[in-house]
């Protein structure tokens, strides 16, 4: 992974993507997982909490996160950010309760509208009542994805601004806390929406899939990559979620790619 170096003390600190925990990225947690590589089961989500847990990881909250970052100090050794993108209702309905049953804490990046849309049977997004009563856990945050889930590089200028900044109002004014995390719809960034991020005062961005794009001279904040989660299933004693753990900052940009068919929005 690329790293760069400040070009003067007064300059935005900028950190190779390797000083960054491991970052997790799921989508719908279900009884019965639906989409292969999209979905994790419920069998599988309490695998990986019970495995982080009894090998001593520490989830972060976003408060935690930041404040690592932003004082440029090293994340705790075992350290691990739990992130959930779409808020899709599997995820209040299973994922927060087990997460919650284990003192841990997790991103969830919203939406705003889809809140409480259905996309199909087997997939629907949480409603701002269930959104709203998640983000009174204090170890649990609504983050921005968007208003509208565009790839952000082919709107307009007005439209990306309202994509970024009327999410994060809107998404405070739900939860009545700061809006400071930002996940890029289908991983699509460039330098004009990385500014964009950061004229909007978020604290960090993340993106998905394999990390051709780049920083953009940017600081390694505003494109942190994930780990797909859907990538695990039916990967036997989950050898790669495991390997993913111990290994992250030295991870090729191949094994960050995600892989499924066409998503359902």
């Amino acid at each position: 992974m690329s790293a760069l170096m400040l070009s003067s003390a007064e300059a935005e600190p900028v950190e190779d993507r390797s000083y960054f925990p491991p970052v997790l990225i799921y989508h719908d947690v279900k009884a019965q997982p639906v989409m292969e590589g999209f979905d994790v089961s419920i069998a599988e989500f309490r695998y990986q909490l019970d495995w982080l847990k009894s090998h001593g990881w520490r989830t972060l909250s976003t408060e935690e996160f930041l404040s690592y970052l932003e004082r440029g100090e090293p994340f705790p050794k075992k350290s691990v950010l739990i992130t959930f993108d779409d808020a899709y209702g599997g995820n209040i309905k299973y994922a927060a309760p087990e997460l919650e049953a284990r003192g841990m804490s997790a991103v969830f990046f919203v939406i705003v509208d889809s809140i409480g849309k259905t996309l199909s049977r087997d997939y629907y997004h949480a409603t701002a009542e269930q959104l709203k009563e998640l983000s009174t856990n204090p170890k649990f945050a609504l983050e921005s994805h968007t208003l509208s889930h565009p790839y952000l590089t082919k709107i307009s200028s007005e439209e990306l601004e309202a994509e970024i900044k009327n999410s994060k109002t809107r998404i405070e004014e739900l939860s009545g806390r700061s809006v400071r995390l930002f996940s890029y719809p289908y991983g699509d960034y460039n330098r004009t929406v990385i500014d964009g991020v950061i004229d909007a005062g978020y604290g960090a961005a993340f993106i998905v899939d394999v990390l051709d794009d780049g920083m953009f001279d940017r600081s390694a904040r505003w494109s942190i990559p994930r780990l797909n989660m859907g990538l695990m299933i039916g990967d036997y004693g989950h050898r790669r979620f495991k390997k993913f753990m111990r290994h992250y900052g030295r991870m090729s940009d191949e094994e960050f790619a995600e892989r499924w068919a066409r998503l359902p929005h």
